[in-house]
């Protein structure tokens, strides 16, 4: 989904760039979920007050992937 591109001298510090680049994309698309979660939030706290924690879940599945992302990050260096 992410086109990420590493400059050589990372790449060179790195035991595996390609599951780096890898770990980047999932903790992206992460990212991207738990924002997800806050816009529903926002729209939520001016249609109906009193359900603005419903889409919670979504952000702590969004948490989990980024910390998978970085996990795998963290297995790549």
């Amino acid at each position: 989904m992410w086109n990420v591109e590493l400059k050589p001298e990372v790449k060179a510090g790195l035991k595996d760039p390609e599951r780096f680049k890898k770990g980047i994309n999932i903790a992206f698309s992460g990212i991207l979920i738990v924002m997800l979660g806050v816009a529903f939030m926002f729209v939520l706290y001016f249609l109906q007050p009193n359900d603005v924690l419903r889409p919670g879940w979504i952000m702590l599945i969004g948490f989990g992937i980024v910390a998978w992302g970085e996990y795998t990050k963290f297995k790549a260096r």
